[in-house]
């Protein structure tokens, strides 16, 4: 196993660190992007569908207090994954369950590129034949661009999936409870 792979996993934690809480507590930054989800801002219909969390309502305030809990796991398992560390024991057990070379990579991909979010579509897009009223056809462009976010993020949870299962076979124990968040907010996820 070369150090790489352990840094690409520790990095692939920071990044689902990121992910999750951002999921939870600022949806925007995920669905739009940190980079330029402040273009969107003044788009007030487009805020109001994307919402303050990409989990059901119902469990919304229970979701950010677990991930609180859960969010401080995070550091454990890159200190769990330290290249720098000698490791060779866990290095043979992430080689046995496919977290090395082109299986890891495969995985990765699959996670990075399910993750990227497709922009929002332009309001100047709307079919002007349709007969409903403008802004209702808005909400429902919208409405249907969000359902196919939340479809990709859902797709980008299933590599983290294989990813922290792995991790947890692998003997890195203190992926597990991650794990099970990530498992609670896909079931928690909005249907929009």
């Amino acid at each position: 196993m070369a150090q790489s792979d352990r840094e690409e996993i520790s990095e692939f934690i920071r990044q689902l660190a990121r992910d999750l809480g951002a999921a939870i507590t600022t949806p925007a930054d995920l669905v739009l992007g940190i980079d330029t989800v402040e273009l969107y801002r003044q788009d007030q219909l487009l805020m109001e569908i994307i919402g303050t969390s990409l989990v059901h309502e119902s469990v919304a305030s229970e979701a950010r207090a677990a991930w609180t809990s859960v969010a401080d796991r995070f550091p454990a398992v890159l200190e769990a994954l330290d290249p720098e560390r000698p490791t060779f024991p866990l290095d043979l057990r992430l080689e046995e369950v496919g977290l090395t070379g082109v299986e890891l990579q495969f995985k990765l991909v699959g996670y990075r590129t399910f993750r990227l979010m497709d922009p929002p579509p332009s309001a100047d897009r709307l079919a002007e034949v349709a007969r409903a009223p403008r802004e209702q056809r808005r909400r429902e462009q919208l409405r249907r661009w969000f359902r196919r976010q939340l479809a990709r993020f859902s797709r980008a949870l299933d590599f983290a999936n294989v990813i922290l299962g792995s991790l947890g076979a692998a003997g890195v124990v203190v992926a597990e409870p991650i794990k099970e968040m990530k498992e609670a907010l896909e079931a928690a996820l909005r249907e929009d």
